[in-house]
């Protein structure tokens, strides 16, 4: 069993965070993972970390945050993350240019992510 969520973003209103309101509750029963399945993210060579509120902490080097992916030269890496939040009606992001550092990615062009939900 599992699910697409299209998250479409307006270039003229992101500066690292993102907040997308569904029209419709989502509500998971049992244990469910998370993936980037596409994007059309592009800004040259840059790197993207993505990090979203309804998944499980990953360990980066002496702290936990929320990654949901890594996007290098506009190709996700399809890496599936547990989902901690079973109940959401908004999908919270924050796209960022280090893994480390509080550097927000400032997106120039409209763009899309493909978020597969899948039954664990």
């Amino acid at each position: 069993m599992s699910f697409y969520v299209v998250i479409t973003l307006d270039a003229q209103n992101v500066k690292g965070s993102i907040t997308t309101r569904l029209n419709k509750e989502i509500n998971l029963r049992g244990d469910w993972e998370v993936a980037i399945n596409d994007t059309n993210l592009i800004e040259g060579e840059a790197d993207y970390y993505v990090f979203c509120d309804f998944v499980d902490y990953t360990f980066i080097n002496d702290g936990l945050a929320p990654l949901i992916g890594i996007i290098k030269s506009a190709e996700p890496a399809k890496m599936y993350v547990r989902v901690n939040k079973k109940r959401f009606s908004s999908i919270n992001m924050e796209i960022k240019f280090h893994l480390t550092k509080d550097l927000p990615a400032t997106i120039l062009n409209d763009s899309y992510f493909i978020l597969h939900f899948r039954k664990a």
